[in-house]
């Protein structure tokens, strides 16, 4: 019979294939079988597996409690492997429980241990939802991360110090808990942030002590000088020694106090006080007082000496050196007697000269110190200190923040010639010591503190030491133990012992320098390790996480964050103002703050900035009164209010305050000397040649400190350097050599025999005796002229107790004349100047003082200009008085111009609203200038005036009290032609410049008055009625009106000369209006373009301000502008006539006047309201220099009447020149305070108006204005209309004529200059009075202008020089923020057992002084006896959530002014209602505070012995108020100098905004999920002991971002050296340390890259691994994965992606895979070699179900040698793994081996899995020749015995064949009971059909025609049996 023969050696299975194609070898499916693999040698059979075996029980005898395993890791080099459980509440379905178990192979038996447990899941915080993939172990360290919660690490071996057994106590009935240990130490249960990848940072930097050398010594004011010695030609070594006879050295005695010595035995009725303030009772009077203080210096020390009169001060000016050898007292009756001696007494001493200069040969009382010999630390360096830490596995922390720079200046010393720096910013400390550094919230891990310095001006930061908490020995370190070197608790107020919550103590005593630190670790803020990763792998010896999430998650919020700047206050140092110079904030600066955010870990944000708020501008100075509070001699502090409050749903914990403060560097200039300069009178200055590189020509220098005073100078000031010069200008190097000084013995007439040859203005001529200058002993000066010497003539007189001087005058020719007497005639450089006309009394009338002196030139170049350079600045009223006064001791001026002066006086004139309209102006008593008693107010009166008491009209400068018609504005005004005059909103400014005039707006000086009906003026000739758009209608001409709308007070129609404006002038009356204001024509209010209320310029000051003020004025100014010719040209003044209305008001809103740029844009509209329309006309050439001139006092050389002497005078109108009045018999010298100037017009203004007439006594229409004859014209030509006569209308065109030639000419122009003076002269007795005036000859009045005056032999050196900063050059505009604060926290915790209480000492540690608002309960009614506490100084003692406990408390109040009544001060909600919401500082320190409000009193204790209540407990507000800034950039020396830079030298080192930058960001802040990004840790290297694996430094490139198209990163697998990415849509391949370049055929070729993350390449393939990371399982370089999107299980190895499902299981793989599945988990059996595949649906195994439903469990197993799927597995793990060639699964989270199962005889037995019994099967197709029909009668296999159960056949053990099926048949028995029996080795069994059962009877009948089965056979066989 031929037998049909199926073998298994292909052993995988096909369900791909028709029945009818499936390869012979290959099966149809399988379960729980293996082929061609074995146990034994069987190889090539198919076998039921063997089951596994539990090796754990953890949490079996536990009610309701279920373990999960949720992760696992193999650690292939200890044989050990770790498994991740979560313990789940089967009734709450919470994870309550967690732990980390391993399991040692090796041991015998194998042990499970569990290494860490976290009893409530919220440290590990496992989730039985969520499988781990990202797991690696390195060494003795695991890594996880879950993508929901923190990355973390444990180290095994440290938490197997826990010596756990299991995981639940069950006598106790609680889960174990882990602790942590540190160096074996336990420092109890462990926490999160202990085992979190990423490592805190300490959060404040180290409190800085230092100890100042003292330059002073400890020499007492008392002890001050020697007695008188003279040490001439004395040399080193020479010596005193007390009591010798052969001293070549003198006595040296110090000078001690008054010395009174009291008898032994002397007793005192009370206690008795000594001068040196000690006290002592009656009881202690039993020994000799001596009532001195004892002489500080002691044996063995140095001294040095130096005359008080030497300059500069001690140690930098000693004279002498000396060691003191021997000490001994003298004087005083030492030793004398009982009785009481009042004598003075001396410390003599021994001593040798160790160095001496030379000095005079007199006795000097020597001042002394003692030289400090410590030695001095950091002398030229601002040192910064951090600290850092170093955890346990070796991590290092990112430094903590850095102190202020640690410096302590001296006392302020800087001289140019000596020492040309500031040797006070050389660094003063002998000792720093460093304190606080170990934290009350140092993390647990930390073994080690490295102590960090920096110096300021490098990127290098070096550790100084490491600090270890014990000694080699064992013993405690006092460095990390004590607050003192000695203890570790602290003494506060009250005398209380308390264990400090820091600690640290360190002295620094030497400034070698230690080990640099990498430079990356100071671009190092903080550790971007990711918040969540999904994936992790460790490749290139680094970390590196996938799809990971950065930036702290913030709550919405409102950053509203305020600076401002105040005094900074010390509380813990006395001697902080005594030191020369204190910390503070430069001055004139900008400072923007921001707020960085940290969350637990330390991560930050970027800085959030808040505009405006968060910026302050320092001021030049704070006090807006009289009293100068100057911010450059303060110390300042920044402090930010209105911290941003962030809501609960946010990462952020702390925050710090960040400072950006732009400006570039700034440097000081000490002065050497001031000259004047020679061309224009401004002022060179000399600075040593060391300074030349801190200035450039154009840069700006502000004076801050005076000449021989310590005091700032207190006017803001910036001088513009005009010029620089390395040399000495020539001028300056001139020295002039005084030949003689003549004054004829008292007669003129003898120097200058020829009186028209004589001194006077304008003449350049002399002739002056040779006999007399011989008589006044001076040698021929004409020997000296041809010799080719240069010679040169000053004169001076006698001026004001001093000398006045000229110009100096060369002498260009020179001859001498024999004859009686001899004389020179000499011819000088140019004519005696106007300012020089003083020679003169009056026309050929010598001043009587006149003297003459003639000098000879000599230029060399001098000593005082070697080392110097030059500076040239303008002279002002600042340099007049801060500077010149060093220019020279003696008075003397010069006259800088001199012009003729006159004085115009009016009378008559309109005083305004508080005197009857037509009283006097000025109360006048003197006749006017003009004999009428009228006003000058006509052009005819102007022109008689403007004679000076010549024929002809002429320009001239007079004292104004004259009439005025109108004036011109000069400043910005609303552009009338927009929107309306006076409309709220409308309009633009136009402003006012020299090239256009808005004459429209011209009008009066008003008095300023309430509107309303009470200032109606009656007794009016025409009425001016106010419209609602604030414009002006002026009703018909002769219309009889009685009153007028007095808006604005009244007009004010002249000037008073010389006045104090008081509150008549500048006294506000009502809304914010002055009395006296310039203001346009239109009456009311105007408004800019703001809807701002604007009423003119408030010249005159502002009540109660009484400044002194003088009308200084010029006219005719400029030429005159028209002559009426062709007015008419353009035609726009024809006729204009609307018969219909009469209305002329077409040309209403064009209509315009432009008179050689004299705009008119008046917009008034109507037939009595029209506007003048005049075209310019062209009346000559020059036109446009006619206009630009008009105004012009200088005039123009192009018109012929320019004026040199005006162009001077002008320069010198102007703040800080100073003048005096020729014929004042005071002399007073007036300084120009302000200066404003004013264009007036004399007689005919434009714009209509009213005039006060005196003879009618009332208003009427002032009918010179052109605007008046411009209506009259125009009313006038539309009576006429163009068919009548006409006349009345060119007559009235003529008067329109008139009316503009009149305006334009040159007498209706005066300029005036306002200006304010430092005092009134009429006070001292100057009155304008005496001056010539129109009708006046006198020519002898003179306003001099004068200056201090600088002879050039001369010039002085300060030895207290004046100080000079230079203006920054620019600001840099870097948005760059610098770390100014430590962390604090966002919000305490509330009180309570679970309060955080590391915040509140984060926010102030235990010691910390506590000041409140309410300044009275800092200090208490009365100080306890008892308790000997300083009762005022209260101090931190305890937090406990948002409580504070002080001690020894705030004073309780009984009252307080802010509140009425009396309080309780036992009374807890008394006390509270006093200080509810007040503010309590936390002081630092370093001057930082933290303030918070108080919320409520909780506790007040008694002092019963004195009565007092003290409020010790109090309950704060939990987020903080306001924080004191210690940030400082520069020392204020309290005299306007400011220094940041060492010696205040170029190029040293100077103080920088902060050593740790941040920035703000342009988009938007927000949580940021990278799922394509990649981000790596600092490297790993165990041999060095290198573990960075913390350190994520975002300013390195430590990131990559592959595709998005790729989707989101779910696995990291490190290959070889190569990392790939398994991402949802593809598989990329990323180059570690290398990078690829392609050649041309596209194939990559390696090479070496230093990039850690080189090039990315995707494999070729569209697959990923969707989102199915637990799928995943390697071996070696192989790995395996699904992609349940694209339906495929993928392999990836050399050869590429490779999609495995294909292997005959595609269609299966594709359904199956579209399932929700638990987890789809890939593990892999090393033994077998089997990737096992396990679908989890939740479902419990079925062996019968149909696993391709997505709803069943099933496990498939992948055998690479048969490439194929060999059967599926009836075993379902939680996870899987191998160990030492083991496969293990993890099932309800307990471990199980597998292919070893014992059953309770001990025998191996199959199919068992979790302790439950499974079939195994194989489905198997006989398909040879599927064409043919066959009869199957028999099956038989090879193989082991028969089952066991009963049957016919067989009582064998074997398999059995559960059915039988063919395309046309069944199995023809019953399933399952298809027997085989042995027959020679081989078992048979016989295939039977089954028959059918008919449907009626339902009984089975059988086909006894057929007992074969026919068809295409499909056999199945089972085990059934174990």
């Amino acid at each position: 019979m031929p037998e049909l023969k199926n073998s298994f050696i292909r052993g995988r299975m096909n369900l791909d294939l028709d029945e009818r194609l499936i390869p012979n070898g290959e099966y149809r499916e399988a379960l729980n079988v293996q082929v061609s693999t074995s146990e034994d040698s069987d190889v090539g059979s198919v076998q039921n597996i063997l089951g596994n075996e539990r090796f754990t029980s953890f949490l079996e005898t536990v009610n309701d409690i279920t373990p999960i395993c949720v992760g696992s890791i193999s650690d292939e080099k200890k044989n050990r492997f770790y498994w991740f459980i979560v313990a789940v509440d089967d009734i709450s379905g919470d994870d309550i429980a967690s732990a980390i178990i391993e399991h040692n192979v090796d041991t015998v038996p194998p042990t499970s241990t569990p290494i860490v447990i976290d009893s409530d899941n919220t440290r590990l915080e496992f989730s039985s939802s969520n499988y781990i993939t990202g797991i690696n172990i390195i060494d003795d360290i695991l890594f996880f991360t879950d993508g929901i919660t923190e990355p973390k690490k444990i180290n095994v071996e440290h938490f197997r110090l826990n010596g756990h057994t299991d995981i639940y106590d069950t006598t106790n009935a609680q889960f174990n808990q882990s602790d942590f240990f540190v160096d074996s130490i336990n420092t109890g249960v462990f926490t999160k942030e202990n085992i979190t990848v990423i490592k805190q940072k300490p959060t404040k930097p180290p409190v800085l002590e230092l100890e100042r050398l003292n330059p002073s010594g400890s020499v007492s004011s008392l002890n001050a000088v020697t007695l008188p010695v003279n040490f001439a030609g004395l040399e080193i070594e020479d010596s005193y020694i007390i009591g010798a006879t052969n001293n070549t050295a003198p006595v040296l005695d110090f000078v001690l106090t008054m010395y009174v010595k009291y008898p032994t035995g002397t007793t005192f009725t009370s206690p008795y006080t000594d001068i040196a303030g000690n006290t002592y009772s009656p009881q202690q009077a039993t020994v000799d007082i001596r009532d001195a203080n004892d002489f500080p210096v002691t044996v063995g020390q140095t001294l040095l000496l130096s005359d008080p009169a030497e300059p500069g001060s001690l140690p930098n000016n000693a004279q002498i050196k000396i060691k003191v050898d021997d000490i001994e007292y003298v004087g005083g009756g030492f030793g004398i007697g009982t009785t009481t001696t009042t004598e003075p007494i001396y410390a003599r001493v021994g001593y040798t000269i160790l160095a001496i200069d030379q000095l005079p040969i007199t006795d000097i009382a020597y001042d002394y110190i003692i030289e400090n010999q410590a030695r001095i630390l950091f002398e030229k360096v601002f040192p910064r200190f951090s600290y850092r830490y170093k955890y346990q596995d070796g991590e290092y922390s990112a430094f903590g923040p850095f102190t202020q720079v640690s410096f302590e200046t001296g006392v302020f010393n800087i001289h140019p010639t000596r020492e040309p720096y500031n040797s006070a910013m050389e660094n003063q400390i002998s000792k720093v010591i460093l304190k606080d550094f170990v934290t009350y919230d140092i993390p647990k891990g930390v073994v080690e503190i490295d102590l960090l310095y920096k110096p300021e001006n490098s990127t290098t930061v070096f550790s100084i030491d490491t600090i270890k908490p014990k000694n080699v020995n064992g013993t405690d370190n006092t460095d990390w133990t004590t607050v003192n070197g000695v203890s570790s608790n602290i003494i506060l107020s009250d005398g209380t012992s308390v264990a400090a919550s820091d600690t640290g103590y360190y002295e620094i005593d030497s400034d070698i320098i230690y080990a640099a630190i990498p430079e990356n670790q100071l671009l190092r803020p903080y550790d971007n390790v990711p918040k969540k990763a999904k994936s992790q792998d460790f490749t290139a010896n680094r970390l590196i996480y996938g799809n990971y999430i950065q930036n702290l998650n913030l709550s919405s919020y409102d950053n509203n964050i305020i600076v401002e700047h105040a005094v900074r206050r010390n509380y813990y140092d006395a001697q902080l103002n005594t030191r020369g110079a204190n910390q503070s904030v430069k001055s004139q600066r900008t400072y923007q703050v921001g707020i960085s955010f940290l969350d637990l870990y330390g991560r930050e944000t970027p800085i959030f900035s808040s505009g405006n708020t968060g910026s302050v501008t320092i001021p030049f100075d704070d006090d807006i009164s009289d009293n100068f509070l100057g911010n450059a001699s303060r110390s300042l502090q920044l402090i930010a209010k209105n911290i941003p409050r962030l809501g609960v749903n946010t990462d952020a914990r702390f925050f710090k305050i960040f400072v950006k403060e732009t400006a570039s560097e700034y440097y000081n200039l000490v002065l050497d000397r001031v000259y004047r300069a020679e061309e224009d009178s401004n002022l060179w200055l000399s600075f040593p040649s060391s300074d030349r590189n801190k200035l450039k020509e154009d840069d700006f220098l502000i004076l801050k400190k005076t000449i021989d005073t310590d005091v700032q100078v207190q006017d803001e000031n910036k001088f513009k350097v005009i010029d620089i010069s390395n040399e000495a200008p020539e001028f300056i190097r001139a020295k002039y050599k005084t030949l003689g000084t003549f004054d004829g013995n008292g007669d003129l007439d003898l120097l200058y025999p020829d009186p028209a040859l004589a001194p006077r203005f304008g003449s350049p001529k002399l002739v002056i005796s040779k006999d007399q200058i011989i008589v006044e002993n001076t040698e021929d000066i004409q020997r000296l002229f041809d010799a080719g010497n240069g010679l040169s003539i000053k004169f001076q007189k006698d001026f004001n107790n001093g000398l006045i001087n000229s110009q100096r005058y060369e002498v260009l020719s020179m001859d001498t004349t024999v004859g009686n007497p001899d004389i020179y005639r000499i011819t000088l450089d140019r004519a005696i100047e106007e300012q020089d006309s003083w020679v003169e009394d009056s026309t050929g009338v010598l001043t009587p003082t006149l003297k003459t002196t003639i000098r000879l030139e000599v230029n060399r170049n001098w000593e005082e200009f070697q080392g110097r350079f030059f500076v040239k600045i303008l002279s002002n009223l600042i340099t007049a008085q801060y500077l010149e006064t060093q220019i020279s001791e003696e008075f003397q001026q010069i006259f800088l111009s001199r012009p003729q002066l006159y004085a115009l006086i009016d009378s008559n004139l309109f005083k305004g609203a508080g005197n009857p309209p037509g009283s006097s102006a000025y109360d006048q008593t003197t006749t006017p200038n003009i004999d009428s008693a009228e006003k000058t107010d006509t052009q005819a009166k102007w022109r008689e005036v403007l004679k000076f008491g010549g024929n002809t009209t002429t320009s001239a400068w007079f004292i104004d009290e004259m009439y005025f018609a109108a004036h011109q504005p000069t400043i910005s005004q609303p552009d009338f032609s927009v929107g309306g005059y006076g409309t709220p909103g409308q309009g633009e400014w136009i402003t006012a410049s020299d090239y256009q005039f808005d004459v429209s707006g011209s009008g009066t000086l008003l008095n300023a008055g309430p509107p309303g009906g009470s200032d109606l003026i009656t007794n009016a000739g025409v009425s001016y009625s106010i419209e609602p758009n604030g414009g002006v209608d002026f009703f018909d001409y002769g219309a009889s009106q009685d009153s007028v709308y007095r808006f604005d007070g009244g007009m004010i129609d002249g000037f008073e000369g010389i006045f104090t404006a008081n509150s008549t002038y500048n006294k506000y009356l009502s809304g914010p209006r002055a009395p006296r204001a310039w203001v346009s024509q239109k009456h009311g209010l105007s408004f800019d373009n703001q809807g701002n209320e604007v009423f003119g310029e408030k010249i005159y000051g502002e009540f109660p301000d009484e400044g002194n003020f003088m009308h200084l004025s010029f006219s005719k100014v400029g030429v005159d502008l028209h002559d009426g010719t062709n007015l008419n040209a353009g035609g726009d003044l024809q006729l204009w006539y609307d018969s219909n209305s009469g209305d002329v008001s077409q040309h209403t809103n064009s209509a315009k006047i432009n008179l050689q740029a004299i705009q008119n844009n008046n917009t008034q509209s109507g037939p009595a309201r029209m506007v003048c329309n005049v075209p310019q006309i062209n009346t000559g050439i020059n036109l446009e220099e006619k206009t630009k001139t008009q105004w012009d006092p200088v005039g123009s050389s192009v018109l012929g009447n320019y004026s040199a002497s005006n162009e001077t005078l002008v320069s010198q109108l102007k703040p800080g020149f100073q003048f005096t009045f020729n014929n004042d018999a005071s002399g007073e010298v007036f300084t120009i305070l302000e200066s404003t100037t004013k264009r007036i017009y004399n007689h005919t203004g434009w714009n209509r108006k009213m005039k006060w007439d005196d003879n009618l006594n009332k208003f009427i229409e002032d009918t010179s204005t052109v605007h008046y004859a411009w209506q009259r014209f125009a009313k006038q030509s539309s009576v006429d209309g163009s068919s009548g006569t006409q006349t009345l209308t060119i007559q009235r065109f003529q008067e329109l004529t008139d009316a503009i030639v009149r305006f334009g000419s040159a007498d209706n122009r005066r300029v005036m200059y306002i200006l304010r003076l430092d005092k009134n002269p009429e006070d001292f007795g100057f009155n304008p009075e005496n001056l010539g005036g129109p009708s006046s000859t006198v020519e002898n009045d003179f306003l001099q202008f004068t200056q201090a005056y600088v002879a050039e032999n001369e010039s002085e050196i300060s030895e207290n020089p004046a100080i000079f900063e230079t203006e920054p050059k620019e600001d840099l505009d870097l948005d760059i923020y610098y770390e100014a604060t430590q962390a604090y926290p966002l919000k305490l915790d509330e009180q309570g057992a679970d309060a955080d209480n590391r915040k509140g000492y984060l926010a102030s540690s235990i010691g910390d002084r506590v000041i409140c608002s309410v300044d009275a309960s800092n200090y208490p009614p009365s100080v306890s006896n008892t308790s000997g506490a300083d009762l005022s100084d209260n101090r931190v003692e305890e937090w406990d959530g948002n409580r504070i406990t002080l001690n020894p408390g705030l004073a309780a109040l009984t009252t307080v002014p802010f509140l009425g009544g009396t309080f309780n001060p036992n009374d807890l909600a008394d006390q509270t209602t006093i200080f509810q919401n007040k503010l309590l500082k936390f002081y630092k320190k370093d001057f930082g505070f933290i303030g918070y409000t108080i919320k409520q009193v909780v506790e007040i204790t008694p002092d019963v012995a004195q009565g007092d209540f003290f409020i010790t407990k109090l309950d704060l507000h939990r987020q903080p108020f306001s924080v004191g800034l210690p940030y400082f950039n520069c020392y204020s020396f309290g005299n306007g100098v400011e220094s940041n830079r060492i010696r205040d030298d170029f190029n040293r080192q100077f103080i920088k905004n902060g050593v740790k930058a941040s920035t703000t960001l342009q988009e938007q802040y927000l949580e940021d999920a990278r799922t394509s990004g990649l981000i790596f840790s600092g490297l790993y290297n165990k041999n060095t002991s290198v573990n960075d694996l913390n350190q994520f430094i975002m300013a390195e490139k430590i990131t990559k971002e592959l595709e998005p198209t790729y989707g989101s990163i779910q696995k990291l697998f490190a290959r070889d050296s190569d990392l790939i990415a398994l991402c949802e849509d593809k598989i990329v391949q990323i180059f570690a340390d290398k990078d690829a370049i392609f050649n041309a055929d596209g194939n990559p070729q390696l090479v070496a890259s230093n990039r850690v993350l080189g090039q990315s390449r995707p494999f070729v393939g569209e697959y990923g691994i969707s989102k199915n990371p637990e799928s995943f399982a390697s071996s070696s370089y192989r790995a395996y994965f699904t992609d349940k999107q694209r339906g495929a299980v993928l392999r990836l190895s050399m050869d590429g992606l490779t999609p495995i499902s294909d292997a005959g299981m595609k269609d299966w793989f594709r359904d199956k895979l579209k399932g929700d599945y638990f987890n789809i988990i890939g593990s892999y059996d090393d033994n077998k070699d089997h990737y096992n595949l396990t679908f989890d649906s939740g479902i419990i195994f079925n062996a019968d179900d149909d696993f391709k439903d997505t709803d069943t469990s099933v496990t498939v197993t992948y055998k690479e040698s048969v490439k194929g799927w060999v059967s599926f597995k009836g075993f379902v793990p939680e996870a899987g793994l191998s160990c030492v060639n083991n496969y293990f699964t993890m099932r309800d989270g307990q471990i199980y081996k597998h292919d070893e199962y014992t059953d309770l005889n001990g025998d191996v037995d199959r199919n068992y899995f979790y302790g439950d019994p499974q079939k195994s099967y194989i489905t198997t197709v006989f398909n040879n020749s599927p064409t043919t029909i066959k009869n199957f009668n028999t099956v038989n296999y090879d193989g082991t015995g028969a089952k066991g159960y009963v049957n016919p056949h067989s009582s064998l053990n074997g398999w059995v064949c559960d059915f039988f099926n063919t395309d046309l048949d069944e199995n023809g028995q019953t399933p399952g009971q298809i027997s085989f029996i042995n027959k020679e080795n081989k078992y048979f069994a016989t295939i039977i059909n089954d028959g059918f059962i008919t449907s009626d009877t339902g009984i089975t009948i059988t086909d006894t025609s057929s007992f074969s089965f026919q068809g295409l056979g499909t056999a199945s066989s089972i085990e059934t049996d174990i």
